[in-house]
């Protein structure tokens, strides 16, 4: 009986993949219509809270400023946060066109969803090749559980596809002998661009290594990635706030230590470890992508594999050490690799390796649509929470009248000191994003540490120098010097700021 069904699977192949594809284009669509079921929907976590304060802070006043920071820490040109200023153009342009709606993530998501349908559709594959890729957007676990947040993650795939079908363009022209000095450039362009916004999106120039056929011509695109990722690095340093995971800082202030050099090997080796042995298996489905992908170069010595395989690992040789070892946070930025290891696969791959991946996403994808069902679940919540909790949040709202606001303002904070009354991410949405007079807040956090224990309340609001601190945010009184008292409620003390110098 097994192998009756896997002849008539080898037999009817589109017609199988067709019904799949439409199965879950179908629970996809149920999805859809319930995230918009009663126009309930908002931000539930404090990280898509800053791509969502930022858009609203661009919309309101053309300003890339970063709307929250953390001790006064934002880049040296426009004072953006760690994202840099480009997803504070494309979604703030976006919400200066069509308003602030707790849909425009969603709706933006769908549209590069299909943008990528788009460019499979067009890019010459064969009609199997095609279906299965659609099958994969459809079932894999970043095309569908971050369709539904407030993350640019959507964003980032399309930008994947768009490079991997470059580097397939590549492949194919090498392969009949056709010039590619343009494609190649093409390709570096987009990169480069495509960086503003991710920046380890770098890291795909040097997938143009397994192309070169010399000594000289390896060496040459070498010192070419080399270049580019020092371009990125300097963009990083001007236009990037500093960051403040593992060992990114040190690395960037003091690149060539032997210390950091000792630091980072023995972070690296802990920090895999715990990545290949803790991180749920959803999480791991590019590792299994990935193993299938080394697994086949071994039996088909393919060019266009290679560089998927090599542009795959170096990420998570970087990203690993250097960046995060939580899966939470990797998982995001190596979504954009998932394009390049299923074009790789279901173009090239033979068909054992395209089975193996194939099963690998079917078999997983039931706990992809659990985990989206709750993500949109979680998003409905997150608006019935904000509708619950508007008493409170009218009095920190309101503020925006309190603020003199003839220049841009930084207000002081305490991290999550509203926690017990508001969720963090709600009482970040719902602040003012600019003054009466259209210019921007910013919002200097301070995290609490193992100082706070032995020092007054008052003590926590500390001054770095970074930026003047023009108000202070408070949930109790404070005893400090040259401070007005503008405004309290039962949950808020306003404080203006008088002094010029800061309190170090």
């Amino acid at each position: 009986m097994l192998e009756t069904y896997s002849n008539y699977l080898t037999t009817h192949k589109s017609k199988v993949l067709l019904r799949l594809n439409a199965c879950f284009l179908f629970l996809l669509l149920l999805f859809v219509a319930y995230a918009f079921y009663k126009h309930r929907y908002f931000i539930v976590e404090e990280d898509e809270g800053i791509y969502y304060n930022n858009a609203r802070l661009f919309s309101e006043t053309g300003s890339v400023k970063a709307f929250d920071c953390i001790d006064e820490n934002v880049s040296k040109v426009g004072g953006t946060n760690w994202y840099g200023p480009m997803y504070h153009i494309l979604h703030g342009g976006i919400t200066k066109i069509v308003g602030v709606h707790n849909y425009n993530f969603l709706v933006f998501n769908l549209l590069c969803l299909a943008g990528m349908f788009l460019l499979v559709y067009k890019s010459g594959f064969t009609y199997n090749t095609k279906l299965l890729l659609y099958l994969s957007f459809f079932a894999a676990f970043p095309y569908a559980y971050y369709l539904f947040s407030y993350y640019p993650v959507t964003l980032d795939l399309l930008f994947g596809l768009a490079l991997a079908l470059l580097l397939k363009k590549i492949h194919d022209s090498k392969h009949s002998g056709k010039q590619v000095n343009r494609t190649k450039a093409l390709f570096i362009c987009l990169i480069l661009f495509f960086s503003l916004f991710r920046v380890s999106t770098v890291f795909w120039v040097f997938g143009l290594l397994p192309f070169t056929k010399t000594r000289k011509g390896f060496a040459l695109t070498a010192l070419l990635g080399v270049a580019c990722l020092m371009s990125v690095l300097i963009f990083i340093r001007l236009f990037n706030a500093s960051y403040h995971i593992v060992l990114f800082p040190l690395l960037l202030s003091n690149p060539f230590s032997p210390s950091t050099a000792m630091l980072l090997f023995h972070t690296a080796l802990n920090s895999m470890h715990w990545y290949f042995t803790q991180t749920p298996i959803v999480y791991a489905e590019y590792l299994f992508l990935l193993g299938i992908a080394i697994a086949s170069l071994f039996f088909i010595k393919n060019k266009l594999v290679q560089s998927a395989c090599l542009i795959s690992i170096i990420y998570l040789l970087v990203l690993i050490p250097v960046y995060t070892f939580q899966h939470v946070f990797l998982d995001k930025l190596t979504a954009p690799l998932y394009p390049l290891l299923l074009v790789a696969i279901f173009y090239i791959g033979s068909s054992v390796t395209k089975k193996a991946a194939l099963a690998i996403l079917l078999v997983l994808s039931p706990i992809v649509y659990a985990e989206t069902f709750d993500q949109i679940q979680n998003h409905r919540w997150g608006y019935l929470e904000n509708v619950r909790l508007a008493p409170a949040i009218k009095q920190f709202s309101e503020l925006k009248n309190k603020i003199e606001g003839n220049k841009p303002v930084t207000v002081e904070c305490l991290y999550k000191e509203y926690e017990d009354t508001i969720p963090y991410f709600l009482f970040m949405a719902n602040l003012p994003a600019s003054t009466n007079s259209s210019y921007p807040i910013t919002y200097s956090n301070h995290f609490a540490d193992t100082s706070w224990a032995r020092i007054s309340y008052s003590a926590r609001f500390k001054e770095y120098g970074r930026l003047h601190i023009d108000y202070i945010l408070a949930r109790r009184p404070l005893s400090l010097d040259s401070i007005s008292l503008i405004d309290k409620t039962d949950l808020l003390y306003l404080y203006k700021n008088t002094k010029t110098t800061p309190r170090l």
